[in-house]
């Protein structure tokens, strides 16, 4: 869509913000799993497991939102 590729994980949600698909706010809440993501997959042995369960589970509610959203934007407008 705005013919460029993000540089991170985390900068996704705010390109997906600069073209209007995500509202700023919440881009700049769901962003912050990167950090969870690059923990599971780099430092999961140094991680503490109580907060990385708290993490997943608040951003697991945070993506149920961001997939609603995909498809409001993306697949319904198809229908």
């Amino acid at each position: 869509m705005g013919n460029k590729i993000p540089e991170s994980n985390k900068s996704t949600f705010y390109e997906l913000a600069d073209l209007k698909v995500l509202d700023r706010d919440f881009a700049e809440k769901i962003a912050d799993s990167a950090k969870t993501r690059n923990q599971l997959t780099h430092d999961y042995d140094k991680v503490q497991d109580r907060i990385m369960v708290d993490d997943m589970k608040k951003f697991a509610e945070m993506y149920k939102e961001y997939i609603k959203i995909l498809i409001e934007k993306f697949v319904a407008k198809e229908s």
